[in-house]
């Protein structure tokens, strides 16, 4: 069996069970399904010969170089902090993919952050926080302009506009050489849709729309970084860097 013969057989399962699967049961399938779609279409034993070699012990190494690439729950707080702070540029971004859940819940907390769901729900919530904060001497912060609640009325349905979110988001997910920042800022389009054409956009993604409009953008966002992120780990490991 190959990659993309897996992708198939995950997807007829998760179609197979319908609205009797859990919501997110059926959303974490969901982006599997993506994820090995995305991956070359190669035997599954390939794929494992690549995963044992990028995750085999590596040789311990010496000197200032070692000490530079260690990654731990302090030092991403203490980056995340100089990020907001103004006091280090965003774009030099943060190695979050290496800790471990309970070093990733730790960073949260020490935001005041949610620490539940799954490890790339953890990571993406994480990156959302890596944004400058306004201070005396950073007064204009580089988050994303706030957006209305609800700029159109709720029962405003365009269909044609339901075809450029799904091509929008489509193509945010497809491009692997966008970075988290990109994703971010090209998906702020599709917070200007009404409640019901974005709970369409979500369904044409084979996601289940539930809760307000933001709660449903704000699921697509972070399902879109986690896939982001996925992509990044999996070009890693095929590319052994």
């Amino acid at each position: 069996m190959t990659t993309h013969q897996l992708a198939t057989l995950i997807e007829h399962l998760r179609q197979g069970f319908g609205e009797s699967l859990a919501i997110r049961a059926g959303n974490d399938l969901a982006e599997i399904v993506t994820v090995f779609r995305e991956l070359p279409d190669q035997p599954l034993k390939d794929l494992a010969k690549v995963l044992r070699k990028a995750n085999a012990p590596q040789p311990a190494t010496t000197g200032s170089a070692s000490a530079s690439t260690t990654v731990s729950g302090p030092r991403v707080v203490e980056r995340i902090r100089a990020i907001r702070n103004g006091t280090a540029p965003a774009t030099e971004g943060v190695d979050v993919g290496r800790l471990t859940n309970p070093q990733l819940k730790d960073v949260l907390r020490e935001f005041g952050q949610p620490v539940s769901g799954t490890k790339l729900e953890l990571v993406a919530r994480i990156r959302q926080l890596c944004v400058p904060t306004a201070t005396p001497n950073n007064p204009t912060p580089t988050a994303p302009p706030a957006t209305p609640t609800e700029p159109r009325e709720a029962s405003e349905f365009d269909p044609r506009a339901v075809e450029e979110g799904v091509r929008i988001y489509s193509e945010l997910r497809d491009d692997r050489k966008l970075t988290i920042a990109d994703v971010r800022a090209g998906f702020e389009k599709l917070r200007t849709y009404p409640k019901s054409v974005v709970e369409e956009i979500s369904r044409r993604l084979k996601y289940t729309p539930f809760g307000s409009r933001t709660d449903i953008l704000d699921r697509l966002l972070s399902n879109l970084e986690g896939i982001k992120m996925s992509q990044y780990k999996m070009d890693q490991i095929l590319t052994g860097t």
